[in-house]
């Protein structure tokens, strides 16, 4: 199916994520009462911050070809830099742990430990392939094998993130559900795919 092609204002999203990540992390300094508590505010809301930026980019193929709105159809033209915008809040949580591990000792079971550090590593290869030269270099199979496993790894280590604290805090179960419900809605549009081809 060929839609539309929409113009969207894309060269504003990366200034507004950087600006909104300025703003948290000020009003975290400002608002902690440590060190500690600066570093664990900044960790929750760029947590959310980059879940609400992955959501955006995994539902905007199936949005788009499910609606054929112009807002679906511009946050598809879009959804590169709404990558890039998760890329850049990822990377101040990171920095944000990397703090709080400096000022106090945190139990870390070893698998979390690696199932988080692969979810840093691969949204800097996304990141770093996220151009048509990026494409062009790798071909476009490997590019997308990177992008579509990577996105499916990074949606695995949102869901159990969000698990893990909903017992504690209700808004994790709220993370839960926004997941759960983003993979069913690309099962559905999936599956609405297969039966039009299968028809055409």
């Amino acid at each position: 199916m060929v839609l539309p092609v929409t113009k969207p204002r894309a060269h504003r999203l990366l200034p507004a994520t950087a600006t909104l990540l300025v703003l948290l992390v000020a009003a975290a300094l400002g608002g902690g009462d440590s060190g500690e508590d600066s570093a664990r505010i900044v960790i929750r809301s760029t947590g959310a911050l980059s879940s609400l930026l992955f959501v955006l980019a995994w539902a905007a193929a199936p949005l788009a070809h499910l609606s054929r709105k112009r807002w679906a159809l511009s946050l598809l033209a879009s959804r590169r830099r709404v990558g890039l915008g998760m890329a850049m809040s990822h990377g101040v949580h990171l920095l944000a742990l990397l703090t709080l591990v400096q000022l106090v000792e945190l139990g870390v079971d070893p698998l979390t430990l690696v199932a988080g550090s692969g979810g840093f590593v691969v949204i800097a290869l996304m990141a770093a392939t996220s151009s048509d030269a990026a494409v062009e270099a790798l071909g476009r199979k490997r590019w997308l094998l990177l992008h579509r496993s990577g996105m499916l790894y990074l949606w695995v280590v949102f869901t159990v993130t969000w698990a893990g604290g909903a017992a504690q805090r209700p808004v994790a179960a709220v993370g839960v559900a926004v997941m759960l419900a983003l993979a069913a809605l690309r099962i559905y549009a999936r599956l609405l795919a297969r039966r039009a081809n299968s028809r055409g």
